[in-house]
């Protein structure tokens, strides 16, 4: 089994990414790999107190992992194609899957700085019902109670089986004392669908090269010298390289 991790940008709202300086190409990296993705970790820092621009740039990215439409394969040749033809497909045709299934989940990182854990479990609530009202309502929420019971007392049973199905679940975890990340891994891996041919080499730990992984590790020494989320507007020069 191989689970391929891309780490995208911080998701923001475009009003907050103006306020804070950033560019442009990092909000459509941020958006266009969610899209390409079969499973969104929505990963929320729990220390952090929870305001309306972070309520809405969350039920975007959740919504964003909703409509995602997975990764795209080429098929194996049929005899007697040619080899230049070949066929992109999707690895999940929601058409040819029996009851849907979830598509993101919550996580809470950062769990061991939050006191009282009543605080933590509160925002668990919220994030899991804003979750859920993804699920139910997508883009179009119910403008009354009296409309949202209408709604759902047309489906049927198994309808109702189908939507409770999609809910995210939620996770609390310490990356720092390494608590829960080992229950994310197990979710992940009961998720794994087949493919036709592995993203990676099996000895491969990421795409980037040499250069890349060394300015990766220059961002990160100036993170925690800046103490910032991601320093975007810092830029590197690398003038020589040695292997």
């Amino acid at each position: 089994t191989q689970i391929v991790f891309v780490d995208t940008p911080g998701f923001l709202r475009t009003t907050s990414a103006k306020q804070e300086g950033l560019m442009r190409e990092l909000m459509v990296t941020a958006a266009s790999e969610i899209d390409d993705a079969d499973y969104t970790i929505v990963l929320v820092d729990a220390a952090r107190n929870m305001d309306d621009d972070l309520r809405e740039a969350l039920t975007t990215l959740m919504l964003r992992a909703i409509h995602a439409r997975g990764r795209v394969e080429m098929q194996t040749l049929e005899e007697g194609e040619e080899e230049n033809q070949f066929t992109l497909k999707h690895a999940h045709p929601q058409d040819d899957e029996d009851v849907p299934r979830e598509k993101f989940a919550i996580v809470l990182n950062k769990v061991d700085l939050v006191n009282p854990k009543k605080k933590m479990l509160t925002l668990a609530t919220e994030l899991g019902v804003i979750g859920d009202n993804c699920v139910k309502y997508g883009r179009e929420p119910p403008s009354s109670h009296e409309e949202e019971l209408a709604k759902f007392a047309s489906l049927s049973r198994e309808e109702l089986f189908a939507i409770e199905k999609q809910f995210p679940p939620v996770f609390f975890i310490s990356a720092l004392e390494d608590d829960g990340v080992q229950d994310i891994l197990n979710h992940l891996l009961r998720l794994a669908t087949p493919s036709e041919e592995w993203t990676l080499e099996a000895d491969q730990v990421t795409q980037m090269s040499p250069v890349e992984r060394i300015e990766e590790v220059i961002r990160e020494k100036l993170y925690r010298s800046l103490h910032r989320e991601v320093p975007h507007q810092i830029e590197q020069m690398n003038r020589t390289y040695r292997t």
